[in-house]
């Protein structure tokens, strides 16, 4: 379902069960102490409004933006424990390079974030993407996945409290015993090198 125009949910839990496309011009509001669930994918388009004060529960996928893009919605959203949040990233630029998704209330965590690089981003250490900006948050995303490996040597590192994304480098650091071992093998080697000279 392509929704283009005004949706008003103002009473209860109304639950949306096939993909749902929210077009720049929709305008979908939920009235406070109401919910609009969607069990299937939900795409937010820029410009579509989403607000109203009450909830939006993601069951079945949902992404922001126009690949990419940045996305607002007034009231609390839920992604769910099957949820799969879809980002893409390809630059450093928010809403220009990779999606971000403003939340006017409660963002609670749940289900997978999953990632998928564009204009052949392939990450590197020290880059940070801030995702999510919300006025209070809860919950967790149970895994991060990404269709597209990092560079070797690199990872992912997910702040839930600021919604930050980052990537890290996970080079091994040697244990102390091994580390022992190699300052006194390097002092011995500067010891023979002072003898033999």
């Amino acid at each position: 379902m392509a929704i283009s125009g005004d949706l008003n949910v103002s009473y209860g839990n109304t639950q949306f069960n096939g993909s749902v496309v929210a077009n720049s011009s929709a305008v979908i509001t939920t009235t406070p102490q109401t919910k609009a669930t969607f069990n299937g994918e939900f795409s937010q388009r820029v410009g579509a409004q989403l607000g109203g004060g009450g909830t939006f529960e993601f069951n079945g996928g949902y992404s922001a933006g126009n690949s990419p893009g940045a996305v607002t919605i007034d009231g609390d959203v839920v992604f769910g424990s099957a949820n799969e949040t879809f980002v893409e990233i390809g630059g450093l630029v928010q809403g220009t390079d990779y999606d971000h998704l403003t939340v006017n209330g409660n963002l609670t965590f749940g289900g997978i974030l999953k990632l998928s690089f564009i204009n052949g981003y392939l990450g590197n250490a020290g880059d940070s993407f801030d995702l999510f900006d919300f006025t209070s948050s809860s919950g967790a995303f149970a895994q991060i996945a990404a269709l597209n490996p990092l560079q070797n040597g690199l990872s992912w590192n997910y702040d839930a409290a600021s919604g930050v994304l980052s990537v890290v480098s996970i080079t091994p650091v040697p244990e102390p015993s091994e580390l022992a071992m190699l300052l006194c093998g390097l002092g011995i080697a500067g010891l023979m090198a002072r003898r033999q000279k």
